[in-house]
C-alpha cells in the first residue's frame, strides 16, 4: 500500500488536507454549535471532521421535552434526530468528568475573584 493510499485509508490525508486549507481536521462541537449547523452557510467554519460528546446528545435530547412552545418542539426534535443520525458521540467518561469539573471550578473561581475586584 502506498503512503498516499495508507493516509487515505486511515483518514490522515483528510487531516492533512484540512490543515493545509486552514481548517481544523477534527473538533468537538458544543450543543449551541450543533443547533446552529442548519444556519451555517460556509462549511469551512466547522472542523472537517466534527464530533460531539454524549453530553451534547443528552442536552439535545432534553430540548424537545422542555420546549414550552409547540412550534419550537418539532424543530428541536428534528435537530435531535439529525444529531443522532449524523454523529457517533464521544463518551463522557470519568476522565472527562474530572476535567470538566476542573474547568468549571476554575471558571467559578475566576468569576468570584473578578467580582471581588469590582469586575463582572
Amino acid at each position: 500500500m502506498t503512503s498516499e493510499a495508507q493516509a487515505s485509508a486511515t483518514g490522515a490525508g483528510d487531516d492533512d488536507a484540512a490543515a493545509s486549507a486552514g481548517r481544523a481536521a477534527r473538533g468537538i462541537l458544543d450543543t449551541s454549535a450543533v443547533m446552529a449547523m442548519r444556519d451555517i452557510t460556509d462549511p469551512a467554519v466547522l472542523p472537517a471532521g466534527p464530533l460531539i460528546t454524549a453530553v451534547t446528545l443528552a442536552e439535545l435530547s432534553a430540548g424537545p421535552l422542555v420546549a414550552r412552545d409547540d412550534r419550537v418542539r418539532p424543530a428541536r426534535q428534528a435537530q435531535l434526530q439529525e444529531a443522532r443520525a449524523g454523529f457517533d458521540p464521544l463518551p463522557f467518561d470519568r476522565a472527562s468528568a474530572r476535567a470538566s469539573g476542573q474547568v468549571a471550578a476554575c471558571l467559578r473561581l475566576r468569576r468570584a475573584d473578578s467580582v471581588h475586584r469590582g469586575g463582572r
